[in-house]
């Protein structure tokens, strides 16, 4: 079974979006047909046994997109035999999957179940892999007094300053777990004693924010994310559809190979970075645990990483036609303000990638960095 039949068969919640059905429902329809074409009539013993004419309905109904049990659902179960009632496929099609936060708790545990059966099915392939929604990082806005008609009034003021406060509790949580597995890149954390975890751990989670080259954060910052922006926009411009593969994921990957796809043929481009008018911050971060299996991963941790980081520099691009020739006038340095969203599976040795691009909200006042 490939990768990609993986992700269509099973769905995580809240983070990983629903997926289709379509497979369990084809195989249902194909044995109903071959039952219904053989003519075979099941053996039940026991008193309450169907007769051979209802499982003929039964099946004819199957075939028909209908069921004999009192929910036609991929989890409901037969009101006759009590075995799991299997719907046609145009009967799953027309049911609408239900949204993340539709999931009951019951029905969560019972996906996470067919995950789990599933991992063990495939072996070597990795059903944590598939597609995630960006988890809810965020761009935090001041509410300085003078700002407060760009958040909508006083009560727009409160409500900013709620995210933003909120925004801080989530950061310094998920950093701190990130340093409790030893995860925090380009940093290397011996396992804290008393002291540590319970005063400078906690005073160091509270600064994720801040650009000092002596806090945790420094080295992504400083190093990973900056030098991942600097190769993300150089391979874009040259066309290097290999390194924008490893260097992004998700729809920014799409949106970045479509945009390739859709140049001029016989122009190139040269991308080149003058200055950072401002170091990168850290302006949200989430962790979760993206790796659920019954079995630990064999590298790394559990732990999937969204960052939210802000770029603030001057860059150029120049175009060249087909002879190398520069088309136009050479383009003088801009700035661009650039907010990215970085993601990293601790169970990978993948380099951090860019997964999102967001955007300042319009009227919005400074960052409250």
């Amino acid at each position: 079974m490939s990768s990609s039949a993986c992700r269509r068969l099973f769905t995580l919640s809240p983070y990983f979006s629903p997926s289709s059905t379509r497979l369990y429902a084809t195989r249902a329809s194909r044995n109903a047909d071959a039952h219904h074409t053989s003519g075979a009539v099941p053996v039940n013993v026991g008193k309450n046994a169907p007769s051979p004419t209802a499982h003929k309905k039964a099946h004819t109904d199957l075939s028909h997109g209908q069921s004999t049990s009192p929910k036609n659902t991929v989890l409901g179960t037969s009101a006759h035999q009590g075995k799991p009632a299997l719907p046609s496929a145009g009967a799953v099609e027309k049911t609408a999957t239900p949204t993340p936060t539709e999931l009951n708790a019951e029905d969560q545990l019972k996906q996470l179940d067919q995950i789990t059966m599933m991992e063990r099915m495939a072996g070597h392939l990795d059903i944590w892999g598939q597609r995630v929604e960006t988890l809810d990082v965020e761009i935090p806005y001041s509410v300085h007094p003078k700002h407060m008609s760009s958040n909508g009034g006083i009560r727009g003021t409160i409500a900013q300053a709620l995210k933003n406060f909120e925004n801080g509790v989530k950061n310094s949580v998920s950093i701190y777990r990130l340093a409790m597995e030893n995860s925090i890149p380009g940093l290397d954390l011996p396992w804290p004693n008393r002291r540590q975890r319970w005063f400078l751990w906690p005073y160091q989670a509270l600064r994720v924010s801040s650009t000092d080259p002596s806090k945790w954060i420094a080295p992504f910052r400083e190093t990973i994310a900056l030098e991942t922006y600097k190769a993300y926009n150089t391979a874009l411009a040259s066309g290097d559809t290999k390194s924008l593969k490893r260097l992004t994921t998700d729809s920014f990957q799409d949106r970045a190979l479509k945009l390739l796809r859709s140049r001029p043929s016989g122009q190139k481009f040269t991308w080149k970075h003058h200055s950072t008018l401002s170091p990168p911050t850290v302006l949200s971060i989430r962790v979760m645990e993206g790796h659920l299996g019954t079995e630990g991963p064999r590298v790394g941790n559990r732990l999937m990483a969204h960052v939210l980081v802000r770029f603030d520099t001057e860059q150029s691009i120049t175009r060249y036609d087909a002879q190398g020739r520069t088309v136009g006038k050479p383009s003088a340095p801009q700035r661009v303000t650039e907010y990215l969203v970085f993601e990293k599976r601790m169970w990978y040795n993948d380099p951090w990638a860019i997964r999102e691009q967001l955007f300042e909200g319009v009227g919005k006042g400074p960052l409250a960095v």
